[in-house]
């Protein structure tokens, strides 16, 4: 996140567009981003792996982590239906 916007946002006017496709260069096509990911995704099972702690704990990360994610489907879908909702009635 800190390089997406040090290299986009960063000394840029308030009121600027920023192309879609310049995200998927920072990220997806950005071998750095690729090692990034395998970085945190070894720690991750590194962290779990040695560090056991307690049953609950890992409920509570998890349940931490699908809250948000399913605000966010639900959100793009009602957003969608809603289009389609207005494509229909035009």
């Amino acid at each position: 996140m800190v390089m997406l916007y040090l290299r986009i946002y960063r000394g840029m006017p308030s009121n600027i567009a920023v192309d879609y496709r310049f995200f998927g260069y920072l990220t997806i096509r950005s071998v750095a981003w690729w090692v990034a990911v395998g970085v945190c995704i070894a720690i991750g099972f590194g962290v779990s792996y040695w560090w056991r702690g307690p049953l609950s704990l890992w409920v509570f990360l998890a349940v931490t982590d699908l809250v948000p994610a399913g605000a966010l489907a639900l959100f793009v879908v009602l957003l969608s239906k809603a289009q389609e909702a207005i494509r229909s009635n035009q």
